[in-house]
């Protein structure tokens, strides 16, 4: 009931108070199991709509539990966050004070459950001492790995579980990634077709150069609407590269020139080092977008070509910005413009006219489908077989 992407559902259904009193209760009717209705916190009335999910609950059934984006304000809440969580915290609707959320039913209690703020042992300590069941994780989770993900849970469970006590998981919830909002507005737009368009903002949520957000991303946020993640096209430029394919993508193309939109980031893991090496930068529709500062990047000390593809000429775009940074090859799969094809079909032809000097590495930055990305890593391997083919994190 919370998600604010999908049209005709989500927080809208959760803001509506009879679908949202029909589907729980039908839920409700057949669900042999805890019921959580996860309401958004964004919602006018966000108390009067958990006044309603509980309602809905059938007197035979353990009631739905109402969750919200809210840090629950309680003497025992932990103290490392306070106020609105950046995370996934919520608001349980017996409120901050403790207790029991939901009624009794069906001969069990409904239980009573807490997320946000929860970094440590202790922390899921002082929630159970509060009277809690389940508990979540969220701000803690963020900057880790697949690999430090879990060996952080093994080392909290391994706290809970160890007699005697002995605390060796030691994370806090703040985080040296950004979370918080900036501020922008739309300084410019260019539209290169109907559905593929360029936003140049007023600024960046600090003062970048080309080059500095190399396999990086922002998430750009209309409140009420929803965010989504862009790569930066060109720091110079504050820009990024738009094709209508949803609801938030469609909104923002309604967007004209001082139209205010919020920016978090960036993110994303970089790009790997290169010296003395011929750069192939093989890009594919708005993956383009990635690949320009990834080659304001690398230039220094590397030869870079790049090879571009997209349906027609007129969603080439920006050509110009590459061809200053090497030789550009260009294919369209009407034809339209340059080579008649799928791009990938001509990486023997740019690969015959590189340099081949004793130690030489032929690399690809890959920012396409993933039949692109499979054409490209048969070539790269047929003709060079040193060659090291990397693919942007946030593509």
């Amino acid at each position: 009931m919370s998600c604010p992407h999908a049209k005709g559902y989500g927080a809208e259904v959760g803001q509506d108070a009879e679908l949202l009193r029909a589907i729980t209760e039908a839920v409700v009717r057949i669900a042999d199991a805890p019921v959580f209705v996860k309401l958004s916190a964004m919602l006018p009335n966000l108390a009067g709509s958990a006044a309603i999910a509980i309602a809905a609950a059938r007197p035979a059934s353990p009631s739905p539990t109402p969750l919200a984006r809210r840090w629950p304000r309680s003497a025992s809440a932990p103290s490392c966050t306070t106020g609105w969580a950046a995370s996934p915290g919520w608001h349980p609707s017996a409120g901050p004070a403790g207790g029991r959320a939901g009624a009794q039913g069906g001969g069990r209690r409904a239980g009573h459950h807490r997320n946000g703020g929860i970094a440590s042992s202790e922390h899921v300590r002082q929630y159970a001492a509060a009277g809690a069941d389940l508990f979540g994780i969220g701000s803690a989770l963020t900057g880790l790995d697949s690999a430090q993900f879990q060996d952080y849970l093994a080392e909290l469970h391994g706290d809970l579980c160890r007699a005697p006590r002995e605390d060796r998981c030691h994370r806090s919830c703040e985080s040296a990634v950004p979370m918080d909002y900036a501020t922008a507005r739309i300084r410019s737009r260019v539209d290169y077709d109907a559905s593929l368009f360029k936003l140049a903002f007023d600024s960046l949520p600090a003062d970048y150069r080309d080059g500095n957000l190399a396999g990086k991303f922002f998430f750009l946020c209309v409140p009420g609407v929803g965010e989504k993640p862009f790569a930066v096209f060109s720091a110079s430029e504050k820009s990024v590269i738009v094709r209508v394919v949803g609801e938030f993508s469609a909104h923002l193309a309604g967007l004209a020139p001082g139209a205010e939109i919020l920016l978090r980031g960036p993110y994303g893991r970089g790009v790997p080092r290169f010296e003395n090496s011929t750069l192939v930068f093989v890009g594919g529709g708005t993956g383009i977008a990635s690949l320009l500062e990834i080659a304001h990047q690398l230039q220094p000390g590397n030869r870079e070509v790049f090879l571009l593809g997209a349906r027609t000429r007129e969603q080439l775009f920006d050509v110009d910005q590459f061809e200053r940074l090497g030789p550009v090859v260009l294919a369209t799969d009407d034809g339209s413009l340059g080579r008649h094809g799928f791009a990938p079909e001509f990486l023997a032809e740019v690969a015959a006219g590189l340099p081949q000097a004793s130690g030489s590495v032929w690399s690809s930055s890959t920012a396409v489908p993933r039949p692109w990305c499979a054409a490209v890593s048969r070539s790269s391997g047929k003709w060079y077989p040193r060659s090291a083919s990397w693919a942007p994190s946030n593509t």
